[in-house]
């Protein structure tokens, strides 16, 4: 194919007509669901200020957050935000409005990913979070996966990805592609394109 435009369409349609397809190419590996999750999830992890990240992880079929959800939990950083910059504030002397004044707006000191990651989460949800039980639920979830993926960021870009994806279930995922794909005979043979091993590989090839 010239274009990669409708590259994966044309693979599931030739998939379901019970044709073994392979594409081929880093965009390939890229774009396909697990690999965005695993991509969200080390963005996350390697740079905190990347809060759009983490709601597409949030976002995604994995968590499945509501946009009311996530906008609750965009405001309760925002509140656990203010409350840091005033602290910060009455330290150092100054008033929030001149601390706002002089930046025209509160400070990011702390992001949505510090949030999560922060030992305080359940408080700042207790006390800011106004979301549904089962978003809360699941970002507790988000948040304990994010913080082994930190974990393991000095053992090398390897480890990290294998721990993010196991956090991540993508063997489990993998292995449920397979039988739901056999279960339908639409191949004889279910190959995952982006296994945890293809992304250690291509992490290679990127660096």
């Amino acid at each position: 194919m010239r274009a990669k435009t409708h590259m994966a369409q044309y693979a599931q349609a030739l998939t379901e007509a019970g044709l073994t397809v392979r594409v081929d190419g880093i965009n390939s590996v890229l774009d396909r669901p697990d690999a965005q999750d695993m991509l969200y999830v080390l963005n996350c992890v390697s740079n905190h200020a990347e809060s759009t990240a983490l709601v597409n992880l949030l976002a995604s079929t994995r968590y499945a957050l509501t946009t009311e959800d996530l906008q609750s939990l965009s405001r309760a950083a925002s509140a656990y935000n203010t409350s840091i910059s005033e602290r910060l504030a009455a330290h150092v002397g100054l008033h929030q409005q001149e601390v706002s004044s002089r930046n025209h707006d509160t400070p990011v000191i702390v992001t949505l990913v510090d949030v999560l990651l922060s030992d305080n989460l359940s408080w700042i949800l207790d006390t800011h979070f106004h979301g549904s039980e089962r978003a809360r639920t699941r970002v507790s979830q988000c948040a304990a996966m994010l913080r082994k993926v930190e974990a393991a960021q000095n053992m090398g870009v390897e480890k990290c990805i294998r721990v993010a994806g196991e956090e991540l279930g993508l063997d489990i995922d993998i292995a449920v592609a397979y039988a739901m794909s056999r279960a339908k005979k639409l191949t004889k043979e279910a190959a995952a394109l982006s296994s945890i091993d293809t992304l250690v590989e291509l992490s290679a090839y990127l660096c």
